[in-house]
């Protein structure tokens, strides 16, 4: 009997302590992000960067004293810009036209990381790594035609029912951020940058284009 109860009691710890170790909030932050590729369409296609919006779940479960596994849900908007110009010379005058083409892609991202953290309750700083899983929702292609002021033409909305691009996309994920204790939870900033391991379209001649990125955000995370 004596034996049953201790080892009542050591489960019902066991159980309370690794309730203690899940603490669930929110992230919110900005994506700034950029397609690489090959060199020759680099070269011959420049690829500028985009700011987007990252808001999300974020969940946290303790593995060890500064060891836990970081993942989620968060919606991410991705894209880049390309921009072509040339000079026009009328009447003596130098009038610039240029064209240039937003890619806007939104995405439901889950990630999976692991976190370790050190320093103490005042202030802790931690650095994480794993991959980020993508699925691309919806798209778009912003057209905006500039002669000495922007006019925005209709946007076009980008086909994913065809196989010539890749709704999923999984990235690397590295990261640091710093985080401090407030009664039962966490607040947190962070930056991080990704880097895709999937082509974002299917060719004939491997355009080797792939998503990357850099990440700012914040939140908060409560324990339980």
């Amino acid at each position: 009997m004596k034996n049953l109860i201790t080892l009542l009691v050591a489960t019902i710890f066991s159980l309370q302590v690794g309730m203690s170790q899940w603490s669930t909030g929110i992230r919110i932050g900005t994506a700034i992000t950029n397609t690489s590729g090959n060199g020759i369409i680099e070269s011959a296609i420049p690829m500028e960067w985009e700011t987007g919006l990252e808001i999300g779940i974020r969940t946290e479960y303790g593995l060890a004293n500064a060891l836990s596994v970081v993942s989620g849900v968060q919606y991410s908007r991705s894209g880049f810009s390309i921009d072509q110009g040339l000079d026009l010379n009328i009447l003596g005058l130098n009038i610039p036209i240029e064209a240039r083409a937003d890619f806007n892609i939104n995405y439901i991202e889950t990630p999976v990381m692991l976190k370790y953290t050190m320093g103490d309750k005042n202030l802790q700083y931690y650095g994480i790594g794993g991959i980020t899983t993508s699925y691309a929702a919806s798209g778009s292609i912003q057209p905006v035609a500039r002669v000495l002021l922007d006019i925005n033409l209709p946007s076009i909305d980008i086909n994913f029912s065809d196989n010539y691009l890749n709704r999923w996309n999984v990235a690397a994920t590295i990261g640091a951020g710093l985080q401090k204790e407030v009664g039962q939870g966490k607040i947190f900033g962070e930056i991080a940058y990704e880097h895709g391991l999937s082509n974002l379209v299917n060719t004939v001649v491997d355009l080797d284009l792939k998503n990357k990125g850099f990440s700012l955000g914040i939140g908060y995370t409560h324990s339980f």
